[in-house]
């Protein structure tokens, strides 16, 4: 980034109170300040041209310079004071009040806004800040014109005891490095080597130790639920992610952001265990909104709930597909949502889970038998041009689409779907010799003429997917399409080409 876009991007990152507060902020008083005027030019352009602000504001390219680095102070002026609830902000502007108020020599006053830190700092496990503080409070206890009692003691023994947890949250913080790193290479464990590496890192002393203090106790459960389910051991990995909400539950003061990350990630887990009556249970206690009792932002929590409703419907729906039971009511209510609040979903969705939404709705839907559904459904997230689908994503939506239309015996069309699939495949340098083989045998499809014919074509599908299944990147391709299940619909329906 230029270093004159820097505050293009600060005004461009605001949201709406942010720039409520800021404006009201800069207006207060009658005297018009430069300042502002740069900033109401800057938030309509879409980049920073030096000689056009100049030429609006009637300045030469050193006044805009002062003028901006002012206005970029300004900005993080408000943001401090706009976000003074926010636990290390908090926690900062304490430990400066404090400094400013030493200088001072308004000891008692010091020595408050520093305990206030060690507080706010303590409650959130910001150790550094914690440090700091009490280190200030250990120069205030030395002041020769100190009036606060001297507790030199009790602040030597804090600094003691902080050194040691930031020395035990520097390994852990090692350990988190290494266990992502090895997370984004591999997502699952497919061989015993695979394995031998995930129980290495279970292994690590500092995951067999229990925990007093919250940020280790959090560390402890975050990872071992990571490694868990990069391992396949979904109880373990529930069990690991209900012990992080418990802990999280408990706690004085609690981060409204970790405990939505918690709360979502334990729902992700059980939808993965597939037991549709513990996912039940889990729902009807968030529904109660038994959260509003605890110490928590709960207004946040209750609004990504809401948004993520539809994810957490179709997760669910999608992982009993594999299980034969698919309800079909709950299928269609849910594909009918999507598609008559599309903007709301991408509006109030991140990316990857729009597009994994819609994925796992339309691949229920065709099998529900709901096929209009789910043709309508992919052809929103493959004409998406806004919403960038990942390739892993973009392939497997191909996939489907062929076989809707195979559904709807649409034949004519197989021909281009395929040819189109072939090309795209061809792009990347990635081994698609599964998806080839699924191709191959969606063409066949065109050839079929008779009952004889369609029960042979179904035959060899069934023995090439077989084959698939013994194949590491056969079987996590069907994992991810209910193509078995969309067989047996076929089969029962008997469909024939008419």
């Amino acid at each position: 980034m230029r270093k004159q876009d820097r505050i293009l991007a600060l005004i461009r990152s605001l949201d709406q109170g942010e720039k409520k507060y800021f404006v009201q902020r800069s207006r207060s008083g009658s005297k018009t300040k430069g300042y502002i005027r740069l900033y109401e030019l800057l938030s309509a352009k879409e980049s920073y041209d030096p000689d056009e602000l100049c030429r609006q504001l009637g300045k030469d390219k050193t006044g805009l310079a002062n003028e901006k680095k002012y206005l970029e102070k300004q900005l993080l002026s408000a943001l401090r004071e706009y976000h003074e609830a926010h636990p290390h902000i908090a926690a900062l502007n304490r430990i400066a009040e404090g400094v400013l108020l030493m200088e001072r020599n308004l000891n008692d006053l010091a020595e408050a806004s520093l305990a206030n830190s060690i507080q706010r700092s303590s409650t959130s496990g910001l150790l550094p800040l914690e440090w700091h503080a009490h280190g200030l409070m250990l120069t205030l206890c030395g002041h020769p014109f100190a009036a606060v009692p001297k507790k030199a003691d009790h602040h030597l023994e804090q600094l003691q005891q902080l050194a040691a947890r930031i020395k035990l949250s520097a390994d852990f913080e090692w350990l988190n490095n290494e266990v992502f790193a090895a997370y984004e290479k591999r997502k699952v464990d497919i061989t015993d080597r695979h394995r031998n590496e995930t129980l290495r890192l279970l292994n690590h002393r500092l995951l067999r130790k229990d925990y007093d203090y919250f940020l280790f106790a959090s560390y402890k459960h975050s990872l071992q639920s990571l490694l868990y389910s990069r391992m396949g051991n979904i109880e373990a990995n529930i069990e690991a992610n209900r012990k992080l909400v418990a802990l999280l539950e408990i706690q004085p003061e609690i981060d409204a952001m970790a405990y939505w990350s918690a709360i979502a990630n334990l729902t992700q887990s059980i939808i993965a265990g597939g037991d549709k009556h513990e996912y039940d249970l889990w729902m009807d206690r968030l529904q109660s909104r038994y959260y509003r009792k605890l110490p928590v932002d709960a207004d946040y929590v209750e609004q990504l709930l809401i948004q993520y409703r539809n994810i957490f419907r179709s997760g669910v729906l999608f992982r009993q597909l594999f299980s034969g039971e698919v309800p079909r009511e709950e299928v269609h209510d849910l594909t009918e949502t999507l598609l008559t609040g599309i903007e709301r979903e991408k509006r109030n969705t991140p990316p990857f889970h729009y597009t994994s939404t819609f994925y796992k709705a339309a691949a229920c839907a065709l099998v529900s038998g709901y096929v209009d559904n789910c043709v309508e459904l992919l052809n929103i997230l493959l004409n998406d041009v806004e919403t960038q689908v990942n390739a892993t994503a973009n392939k497997n939506a191909r996939l489907l689409f062929i076989m809707a239309h195979i559904q709807k015996q649409n034949l004519t069309l197989l021909p281009s779907l395929i040819g189109s699939m072939s090309r795209h495949l061809r792009k990347s340098n990635e081994d698609h010799s599964v998806e080839l083989v699924l191709l191959k045998q969606f063409e066949e499809r065109v050839n079929v003429h008779n009952d004889r014919g369609f029960r042979k074509w179904l035959s060899d599908f069934k023995k090439a997917l077989k084959e698939l299944e013994q194949q590491t990147t056969g079987k996590k391709l069907l994992n991810m399409i209910p193509i078995l299940a969309w067989i047996r619909n076929l089969e029962k329906a008997g469909q024939n080409p008419s």
